[in-house]
């Protein structure tokens, strides 16, 4: 708007700005210690004195001009280097895979009596419940002894723990401000 008179004339740099300059081809060796005639030049850690590396880096416009964009770095003397060994990795890796063993092992042994899961307990005292026979009360200890369980002890569990039911009609479904669904029931009781 305006006329062109009013507007201030556009104005050109009478001079090159100091980070402009001709781009450096990056060598396909550069980051890759191993194909570098030279990897001790490569040092992946924090550094507080200049070195020849450090200069050549500053040589390159775009890394400079990166660099003023990110601003300066403070050094934290206390920190003490991380250097992650393959060998360090493939150990932590092995030691995980040696406890998952020994935990399916466990889990999966004979040897430990009387240990059943909570799921499977449940089934068994719902089956036990639901057996009107003492044929089929017979049954279900003979299934209890395949998970585990001595008869008198699923006997003496049996006696004093009873299988929750749900109370019909107290299902209460609700679903909250991040949208999952919430379901509550009432628990029945029953005696043993």
């Amino acid at each position: 708007m305006g006329a062109a008179s009013s507007k201030v004339a556009r104005r050109l740099p009478r001079e090159k700005p100091t980070w402009a300059g001709a781009r450096k081809d990056i060598p396909p060796t550069v980051g890759n210690p191993q194909q570098v005639e030279n990897p001790e030049r490569f040092s992946y850690g924090v550094s507080e004195s200049k070195d020849a590396a450090i200069r050549e880096d500053a040589q390159d416009p775009h890394f400079a001009a990166k660099l003023s964009q990110l601003g300066q770095v403070r050094v934290d003397h206390h920190m003490k280097d991380v250097n992650v060994s393959a060998a360090r990795t493939s150990r932590m890796l092995q030691s995980r895979l040696q406890s998952e063993e020994e935990a399916d092992n466990i889990r999966s042994s004979s040897a430990r009596k009387n240990r059943i899961l909570a799921s499977d307990l449940l089934e068994l005292l719902r089956q036990r419940q639901d057996s009107a026979s003492d044929r089929d009360t017979e049954a279900v200890e003979e299934r209890a002894k395949r998970h585990g369980l001595d008869a008198e002890t699923f006997r003496s569990v049996a006696r004093y723990v009873a299988a929750p039911g749900i109370e019909e009609g107290s299902v209460v479904k609700t679903i909250l401000d991040d949208g999952t669904e919430r379901v509550t029931y009432k628990v029945s009781r029953c005696d043993p």
